[in-house]
């Protein structure tokens, strides 16, 4: 915690202790704690002291204009002591209305800075805004260019406060020390410092790799990009998903020169380090021709996790290091867990090893209640498309929008909206003419086992009796009709409807979702213009369990 005030001279720092001893008393009162729990009453205890605090920090920020730097910094280790008290609930006193935490936050570390000694400056600083980060539930995410900002320094001020700061970060090994020693090696020394600061912190400080790259980017010089992206690749950690980033500064700048050997070991190491739908996409993009794609993309479902899978690998880092050494990392820094599942079925699929993703599905576990990808799903909308001669023909509509659900996953798995599902859809239109059919003597073998991973899907998701399952297994089961009437006949689809009637007739709201999907079926297989018209004219056929309904 900040050390609080004591009564001094300056009548600013007599009223920040006077107001920090009325604060205290009250801290913690049960009579404020319970106006807060009644119906209609303030959010927090302590909003009364939030004008007076405010009126404080404006006469603190008044003296630090006036460049009372020594009487500024009293009064804001005061002030920023207050903020961090809390009572037994958690409650802290009110910020005032209008408060920019971040400024006075810049404001007290420059007056620390002004006042402090040489020698003592950084490590000063580099204390203080650890205290802060670590009281202030508002934190302390301050960056060198804001406290140059606030208060700016003639160019060799500048230069020496840069140079004493650098020195005393270099042996500082947390995260947020890291973060300053990037930025002031980037505004003391530009590309070229960084450069040799990662040479020589390698690889215990990945991320100063990214600031180096970001800053050659901006030279837009592709042929340096190259070489500086390659020796990043080289030196930042195997499996840390960081390594995708500088993958991608290797890609954009082999595609500028057109260095297509290099552009798909880019998209390789950057599918390695962070195995998800898009990256696996911008490798199969990245491949180009047809065998290339293949053979990719069943490299994804062997080694990408391989230790030796890498084109680029980076060095291996455990917990055998010395002390002395620690990977920095921030929030959100992981080492890769390799790729789901669901992306490797996908891999397969876009392969054409449909047999091996269609194996995984029929061995993955049933859990009806998962939501998003499984890989029964997945699977199979892509061969139930396959089953009715997609992309030849034009898909029937229970398949075409269980498929497009499928894809559709694809592109809730941030918050920015994406067009992954449609990408991912035709890249499966330009796979799937290119996979081996199945002998004739396995095609009804084949068939069968999508039905039967179908009747076993529909059979876990009706067990958790959600309503909102119904519509979702119906169209399950209006797909597996579809490929009955195209692959077999009218009367093996009529049979599969009452048969799924039969078993679940405990289940009257599925048995009406399926007679709306019978119905669908039927009118688009009357329609002239349909991809699959009816031979008996049109005439409406319906099973005889849904024509009891």
């Amino acid at each position: 915690m900040i050390s609080t005030v004591s009564p001094q001279s300056d009548p600013l720092l007599d009223d920040i202790f006077s107001f920090e001893r009325r604060f205290r008393r009250a801290l913690g009162d049960g009579r404020r704690i319970d106006r807060v729990r009644g119906f209609g009453g303030s959010n927090n205890p302590y909003d009364d002291f939030a004008p007076a605090l405010g009126r404080l920090f404006e006469r603190t920020r008044q003296a630090f204009d006036q460049e009372k730097m020594e009487l500024a910094r009293d009064a804001y280790a005061g002030l920023f002591a207050l903020l961090g008290l809390r009572d037994d609930y958690g409650f802290a006193i009110t910020r005032p209305e209008g408060l920019v935490i971040r400024d006075d936050q810049a404001r007290y570390l420059r007056a620390i800075g002004q006042t402090a000694s040489t020698q003592e400056r950084p490590v000063l600083m580099i204390h203080t805004k650890r205290l802060l980060a670590q009281s202030l539930w508002e934190g302390c995410d301050l960056s060198i260019q804001t406290l140059l900002e606030i208060a700016p320094l003639r160019p060799l001020e500048r230069e020496e406060w840069l140079d004493n700061l650098i020195c005393a970060l270099d042996q500082d090994c947390e995260p947020g020390a890291d973060r300053w020693l990037r930025e002031a090696v980037r505004l003391r020394h530009g590309a070229d410092g960084l450069r040799d600061l990662t040479r020589r912190k390698s690889p215990w400080r990945p991320r100063v790799w990214l600031d180096w790259l970001e800053m050659l980017e901006k030279r837009e010089s592709p042929n340096s990009m190259l070489e500086a992206a390659e020796e990043a690749l080289a030196h930042i950690p195997e499996g840390l998903e960081l390594r995708a980033t500088a993958a991608d500064h290797l890609a954009r700048a082999a595609t500028q020169v057109g260095d297509r050997r290099r552009e798909i070991a880019a998209r390789w190491e950057a599918f390695r380090a962070a195995p998800f739908p898009a990256r696996l996409l911008d490798l199969w993009v990245a491949a180009g021709g047809a065998k290339e794609q293949r053979t990719w993309m069943r490299r994804v479902a062997t080694v990408a996790c391989d230790q030796t899978g890498g084109l680029i690998p980076g060095p291996l880092v455990d917990g055998l290091c010395p002390s002395s050494e620690v990977l920095l990392k921030e929030d959100g820094d992981y080492f890769t867990s390799g790729p789901s599942s669901e992306i490797v079925a996908c891999a397969r699929l876009l392969a054409g090893d449909w047999r091996e993703a269609l194996r995984m599905a029929c061995t993955d576990p049933l859990d009806a209640s998962a939501e998003g990808h499984n890989i029964r799903m997945l699977v199979l909308s892509v061969m139930l498309a396959w089953l009715t001669r997609w992309p030849n023909k034009e898909l029937a509509p229970n398949t075409a929008e269980i498929l497009d659900d499928a894809m559709g996953l694809f592109d809730i798995s941030g918050e920015v909206p994406t067009q992954l599902g449609h990408s991912f859809k035709m890249a499966f239109s330009k796979a799937i003419p290119r996979w081996k059919p199945a002998p004739p003597s396995v095609g009804a073998t084949v068939e069968d086992r999508c039905l039967r991973l179908v009747r076993s899907e529909i059979t876990a998701a009706l067990k958790t009796f959600e309503l909102v399952r119904n519509g979702r297994v119906a169209l399950l089961a209006g797909a597996a009709t579809e490929v009955l009437r195209e692959r077999r006949s009218e009367a093996d689809a009529i049979g599969f409807m009452d048969d799924l009637t039969r078993i679940h007739r405990s289940r009257p709201e599925f048995a009406e979702a399926l007679r709306l999907r019978w119905r669908r079926n039927t009118r688009n297989a009357a329609h002239p213009g349909s991809p699959n018209p009816r031979k008996d004219g049109g005439k409406e056929s319906r099973p005889a369990s849904l024509i009891k309904l």
